[in-house]
């Protein structure tokens, strides 16, 4: 992604590591890893970027799941921009929010929704360009996550043809049919009566959505078999009962995202899925449709980490939420944000945790009334945002100048 940045360390700040915090500490860089971490009162390195205790240092936040992307392009409905401003604006605010690895999570074979938006952007252009902005100099690291509708039978070929690419780094399989998930009966009938449809006109739109075929199991496992052969994790999606976490076990699946209802979440747990849920959620203070909340959710401990879902700054301000109001302690917090979204992408052996050997991937984070705030972020040992907020006495003119890659804000 980047040139290896010289060797240089971040010193005299709190360090957040899986399971311990270190007051004072020392995190020595070299050749885009993480060389040592220490306390400050052991370092020897001359040569540091920061000097302020009241700065945590913790790892890039990893978004699995995030829609952004998809409003970026198209905030408005038929008002679409060209992808490459949209993956560039976009990913500037990624940072501010401190996050570091991305999985832009964009959805196919979701007709409803793509007539809904009135976008003429064609799904496979956002898929390819997406990659081709990954690979040519994106400061984020830009991943894709394919969000498959299972009535999306038109779309099999393409996902197909993604996966054998090698161009996907997550595939979750969606079911938005009224009736079950997070769409009961009585809330599609509600809403499209709100719509001004009568109820009979209402009933007619929500048959001919449960007539609809879907993927049989035997495609879907065809495409889970393919994913496991390329190291591709594999999600379900809004989980709402025990039987529906059972089927997806047992079709391969590996992931529970946005499980609806405690019960899910607590199957999912059980029998070995990973539990990721929005992290807005959590932030807010509870779901907007009145699915499971995440401060429940975590208080009985079936919540593996965040999602960003559909508001990128969520997840930073989620971690010391949860922290500050004790339902995690600080290291835990943290990794609900890091290590465990890298375990579930299967990248933890890169980065996700502030340890030696792995991917200098670097927030710095200072407290501002209370909240979070980005000071800068690292990326590969590479610093890639600044905030202007920082006094410039801190960082000495001995370190490399980072170069025009260099976002200020």
């Amino acid at each position: 992604m980047f040139e290896h940045a010289s060797k240089f360390s971040i010193e005299g700040v709190t360090i957040v590591t899986p399971d311990s915090v270190i007051r004072n500490g020392h995190l020595q860089i070299e050749d885009s890893q993480i060389a040592g971490i220490s306390s400050s009162d052991y370092a020897t390195e001359n040569n540091y970027a920061y000097h302020d205790e009241e700065i945590f240092a913790l790892p890039g936040i990893i978004d699995l799941h995030t829609d952004a992307l998809e409003k970026e392009i198209t905030p408005r409905p038929g008002a679409d921009f060209p992808i490459e401003i949209a993956l560039q604006e976009l990913e500037a605010r990624l940072l501010c929010c401190g996050i570091t690895t991305v999985y832009h999570s964009v959805h196919m074979g979701y007709k409803d929704s793509e007539d809904n938006s009135k976008s003429k952007i064609q799904r496979e252009d956002i898929f390819n360009r997406t990659r081709q902005f990954a690979e040519s100099g994106a400061l984020v690291r830009t991943l894709l996550h394919l969000r498959l509708e299972v009535t999306g039978l038109y779309a099999l070929p393409l996902v197909e043809k993604f996966l054998n690419k090698g161009i996907l780094s997550l595939i979750s399989f969606m079911d938005h049919t009224p009736g079950q998930g997070q769409y009961s009966r009585e809330r599609f009938l509600q809403d499209w009566q709100k719509r001004g449809f009568s109820e009979q006109a209402a009933t007619t739109i929500l048959e001919e959505r449960q007539s609809r075929p879907k993927l049989s199991d035997e495609q879907i496992v065809t495409l889970i078999e393919i994913a496991q052969r390329l190291g591709i994790p594999t999600a379900s999606h809004d989980d709402d009962t025990v039987e529906k976490v059972e089927r997806m076990w047992d079709l391969g699946i590996e992931i529970s995202e946005f499980p609806i209802t405690l019960e899910a979440a607590k199957a999912a747990k059980e029998i070995g899925m990973s539990t990721f849920g929005g992290a807005s959620n959590l932030l807010r203070g509870g779901s907007l449709t009145g699915n499971l909340s995440m401060h429940d959710a975590i208080e009985n401990d079936v919540l593996d980490g965040f999602c960003s879902d559909y508001y990128p700054p969520s997840i930073l301000h989620s971690v010391f939420k949860v922290w500050r109001i004790g339902l995690k302690s600080l290291p835990e917090a943290v990794n609900m944000a890091t290590l465990l979204p890298a375990k579930a992408g299967k990248i933890d052996h890169l980065t996700g945790s502030l340890e030696v050997g792995k991917i200098a991937d670097i927030i710095l984070v200072r407290l501002k009334n209370g909240q979070p705030k980005v000071e800068a972020v690292y990326i590969e040992g590479k610093p890639v945002y600044r905030s202007t907020s920082r006094q410039e006495t801190i960082e000495k003119a001995n370190l490399n100048d980072p170069g025009p890659s260099l976002a200020t804000v």
